[in-house]
């Protein structure tokens, strides 16, 4: 079952509209297209829907091999501050102890 035939499911569970679901956070129009498989949401939207319909995003998706590699596409401008401050934080650390050995 592909994803948006699994939003429709769920949200049809839970007597939604596809307005209910799109409040605040697309189109009505924009779950009508991903629930018939004519756009594919970046993983932000799947997280709003899923949290919406109140079932998990692997739940949604269905096949944790898909999670992970739509997870392994997300690298946000956050993210990366992140990781490069964690790494930066490792050099500085490694300098200093590398310094204070030597001299």
């Amino acid at each position: 079952m592909r994803l948006g035939e699994r939003i429709r499911q769920r949200r049809r569970q839970l007597l939604m509209s596809q307005v209910d679901l799109a409040e605040g956070l697309c189109t009505r129009s924009f779950i009508s297209q991903i629930e018939v498989g004519k756009v594919a949401p970046s993983l932000e939207t799947v997280s709003a829907i899923a949290s919406r319909l109140d079932i998990t995003v692997g739940e949604l998706i269905g096949d944790q091999r898909s999670l992970a590699a739509a997870k392994a596409t997300l690298f946000t401008p956050e993210l990366c501050k992140v990781f490069l401050n964690n790494v930066l934080t490792r050099l500085q650390n490694a300098y200093c102890t590398i310094w204070r050995t030597a001299y």
